[in-house]
């Protein structure tokens, strides 16, 4: 729960303070556009990217909530179900609040060297997309396994309700 609450407040923050910080003033670009106080620095300076960080950081802060909401609702969190949705919830969690990191990362670096932190956040989100995969794999073939054992008890007990 305390990691749940810290990512939303972390992605809460991050909005409100977007990496490059916001204009203190209404100003205009070399454009003429006029750019209004309050706006993020960063979507104009990273304009591919802010997108990106907008969406893994609201995607993390209504994970975290999710995780919050579970955890508080009361349900019996005996039950796997309910420990499984919290894990696969918290991983999105953890999974977005990272991409979130790695794209004001880029963000903030000079663009002059923005070539090889470019390459450390790309193995960087290919390696934990691996270790993801290789998590959920483990845990999809431990919950069918576990399915199997469910209908094969059910078929000991009552052979004529499965056919």
């Amino acid at each position: 729960m305390i990691a749940a609450i810290k990512i939303a407040a972390m992605a809460s923050q991050a909005r409100l303070n977007p990496p490059s910080d916001v204009w203190g003033d209404d100003n205009s670009n070399s454009k003429g556009e006029i750019i209004f106080a309050g706006t993020s620095i960063m979507a104009f300076n990273y304009p591919k990217g802010y997108p990106r960080f907008m969406t893994y950081n609201s995607m993390s802060f209504v994970a975290s909530l999710g995780i919050i909401f579970l955890l508080i609702s009361g349900l019996p969190m005996k039950r796997r179900i309910f420990m499984w949705l919290l894990m696969m919830a918290m991983w999105i969690t953890i999974t977005f609040i990272a991409l979130t990191y790695l794209t004001s990362l880029q963000a903030v670096y000079p663009f002059h060297e923005l070539g090889p932190i470019t390459r450390v956040v790309e193995i960087s989100v290919m390696v934990w997309l691996v270790l993801i995969g290789i998590v959920i794999l483990g845990h999809t073939v431990h919950f069918f396994q576990w399915c199997v054992r469910k209908v094969r008890k059910l078929r000991k007990k009552n052979p004529s309700s499965l056919t």
